[in-house]
């Protein structure tokens, strides 16, 4: 799973602020996540800052703010992926009169990659998301395999 923040708070944050947010201010970011059905996280530890990798085999690109943050997991494995906006909240209840230059909500871009045994890669088509201050989007991704050989990506949406 890949997602790209559109980077609009953090624009319109900076803007107001006169350029870089000061160093006592939670920057504006969205955070991606996995995890796994028998409980692994890979992502920030929010009560240590730590970004941990507790499912076996995963790779992921750690915590970057407003740049692409990639997770990969071993394909047998079931796990979902969490989009978390905390960041965003935190910054704005830091500083609430940040929240009369931004309606909290960001926009960002996902895909589904998947690699199959031969090295082959499969990418789903662009999805693109918004998301509030404080909220977590949860997907299920599937790969399914056709019997004429065609591989299909999706993301399931589902309630957290």
């Amino acid at each position: 799973m890949v997602i790209e923040s559109d980077g609009v708070i953090i624009s319109k944050v900076s803007d107001f602020l006169g350029g870089v947010p000061p160093m006592d201010l939670r920057v504006p970011d969205i955070d991606l996540h996995a995890f796994s059905n028998y409980g692994g996280h890979v992502g920030t530890n929010y009560l240590t800052g730590q970004y941990e990798n507790f499912i076996i085999g995963a790779l992921g690109s750690g915590d970057l703010i407003n740049d692409e943050e990639w997770i990969f997991i071993p394909s047998q494995i079931e796990a979902s992926f969490v989009v978390d906006a905390r960041d965003n909240q935190e910054m704005l209840l830091w500083k609430p009169t940040l929240n009369e230059q931004t309606d909290g909500v960001e926009s960002f871009v996902m895909r589904l990659i998947f690699d199959d045994i031969d090295g082959q890669r499969y990418e789903s088509e662009p999805i693109r998301e918004n998301i509030s201050a404080g909220e977590k989007l949860r997907y299920i991704p599937s790969v399914i395999k056709n019997p004429d050989g065609i591989i299909e990506l999706y993301l399931k949406k589902i309630n957290s």
